[in-house]
């Protein structure tokens, strides 16, 4: 600044900066400074006079500066020279005035209007005419709101009057109409010319017709707005194809394991319904041969020497004894049998493509009764401890065989998960775990109801909103960054061949849209994994 005025900086210091611009602008000094005050921003040109008695011209960008306490504590001005501009537009102005305005007229292409300084139209060329469908005396004496086509704001106008009333050249591009209502876009020039007092007293406007550019842009935005519409469907439709190709193979997987899991059932509880039914009418013959055989010791205690022989070698007292245990472990296995034949059928649920009242705790069963062999002991693995804390849940209004889906998928990462955390013996501990505290491989399932609380007069009424079902491991933990696309198409951690990245997915899709719940995943590394299913109770 000191540089720009012809100062040193110790000769401009302490001193006001009105000091060094001209007289009239000194005037305003006091209101300047009090709108600063106020908090109030402004741009202004000012004349300044340098050391060695040249003027400069310079916009200058003031903005007040607070204190911690609101208190006004100066301004900050931002001073730029613009007298070569400033040369420029006087050179430009006193060339205009030289020239008559019929001269404009000479350009076929110009669109010529003069105005005075209170904007009332005081000449036109035969080309505004045209263009505008006026006769001069129709626009001679009226101002430009004649021809304005309310297209630009207020603001708009307000801008261009406060440019060329401070003597400034404005330029922009105005939406004007025509007599017969006809809309078209004009490249606008207004120059001001100053009387001898430097003040404003007519405008003139030099236009030009751009309306085949402005329609041209106008389609091209239009076409790339189209484009992009046309992307995102066709990203949508992508989407939904993904989507739709996912569901269709793990529809596809689910039917075929469902039939083959039922025809298994269907054979199995044949030959085991028979094998039950018959062990049954065995355990009565056996408890009948026996009486018998005890009656005849008692009534011919001294058998003969050949029968002697013969309870030697078949050990009749072990015999006797053993035998009923094991008639009934005979029972026991058949009713093991039975039941699993049982939770397979659940499991498969080919006949319950409709929405039905089940208990959710079925599924659950039938699910871990499914992977029971992969929670018990194996050579080098340690067994899966698992822990159940079922609430008191009501019958649920859904697609069983679909939620049973879910439970195989989760349940199945959450063993997966195990597995691998057995290599290193290493498991989610800490307070923010789901399972805190736990020295070896647990899953844990855990179920409850959650409440909507509703106000029926002076009494408030807890009916049941959701069911959550909560499946947890203290396994080796998701990362971060692996969150985001949890539940995406496809999207796998496992190595090739282990999985197909479709089992969260379909999970996602059957218990947020088909059932309108929500899943979520709450892990950490290190921390371990839990899933969160929230399923609404139906109402009839």
């Amino acid at each position: 600044m000191a540089e720009m005025l012809g100062y040193t900086v110790e000769e401009m210091l302490g001193r006001s900066l009105f000091e060094f611009i001209d007289d009239e602008a000194r005037e305003i000094a006091e209101s300047y400074v009090q709108r600063r005050r106020q908090g109030i921003r402004e741009r202004h040109d000012f004349q300044f006079t340098r050391k060695d008695g040249s003027h400069l011209w310079a916009i200058v960008s003031a903005t007040p500066m607070f204190d911690a306490d609101g208190e006004f504590a100066g301004v900050l001005r931002m001073i730029t020279d613009i007298s070569d501009r400033k040369q420029a537009e006087a050179e430009l102005r006193q060339t205009l005035q030289e020239l008559e305005f019929e001269k404009f007229a000479l350009d076929q292409s110009a669109i010529v209007s003069n105005t005075n300084e209170f904007g009332v139209i005081t000449y036109v060329n035969e080309q505004f005419c045209e263009l505008f469908k006026y006769s001069r005396e129709e626009l001679n004496g009226k101002t430009h709101k004649l021809v304005n086509s309310g297209y630009h704001p207020t603001d708009f106008f307000k801008q261009l009057w406060s440019t060329i009333r401070q003597g400034n050249v404005w330029r922009g591009e105005m939406k004007n109409q025509a007599k017969d209502g006809r809309l078209f876009w004009l490249d606008t020039t207004i120059v001001p010319f100053l009387n001898s007092r430097g003040e404003p007293h007519q405008y003139v406007a030099i236009r030009k017709d751009i309306t085949d550019r402005k329609q041209a842009e106008e389609a091209v935005r239009l076409s790339e707005s189209q484009l992009r519409t046309k992307n995102e469907e066709l990203a949508k439709a992508l989407r939904d194809v993904h989507k739709t190709q996912s569901m269709m193979v793990q529809n596809e997987k689910m039917v075929s394991l469902g039939q083959l899991v039922a025809g298994v059932a269907h054979e199995i509880n044949n030959p085991v319904s028979f094998i039950y039914g018959n062990v049954m009418h065995a355990d009565d013959y056996f408890q009948d041969l026996l009486k018998m055989l005890q009656l005849y010791q008692r009534e011919y205690p001294e058998p003969t020497e050949a029968i002697r022989e013969e309870i030697d070698d078949i050990d009749l007292k072990f015999l006797l004894k053993d035998l009923p245990k094991l008639l009934s472990s005979m029972k026991m296995g058949a009713e093991r049998i039975r039941q699993i034949v049982l939770s397979l059928k659940n499991f498969s649920r080919l006949d319950e493509a409709e929405q039905k009242q089940v208990d959710i705790h079925e599924g659950i069963d039938s699910t871990l009764l499914i992977l029971q062999h992969r929670l018990k002991e194996t050579a080098g693995h340690p067994k899966i401890t698992l822990v159940k804390e079922f609430g008191n849940l009501p019958r649920l209004q859904c697609y069983a065989g679909q939620l049973n889906q879910v439970f195989m998928n989760i349940i199945g990462n959450a063993i997966d998960a195990l597995e691998e955390a057995m290599e290193t013996g290493q498991w989610g501990d800490g307070e923010q775990a789901p399972i805190p505290s736990c020295p070896s491989p647990t899953l844990r399932i855990c179920t409850e109801v959650k409440y909507e609380q509703a106000a029926v007069c002076a009494d408030s009424i807890r009916s049941p909103s959701h069911i959550v079902i909560r499946i947890a491991d203290n396994g080796p933990g998701i990362p971060i960054d692996v969150h985001e696309r949890l539940f995406d198409p496809f999207f796998t951690t496992k190595e090739p061949g282990k999985g197909t990245g479709l089992g969260l997915s379909i999970s996602y899709q059957i218990v947020v849209e088909k059932h309108g719940g929500r899943l979520k995943c709450n892990s950490a590394p290190g921390q371990g994994t839990e899933f969160a299913i929230e399923i609404p109770v139906a109402r009839s």
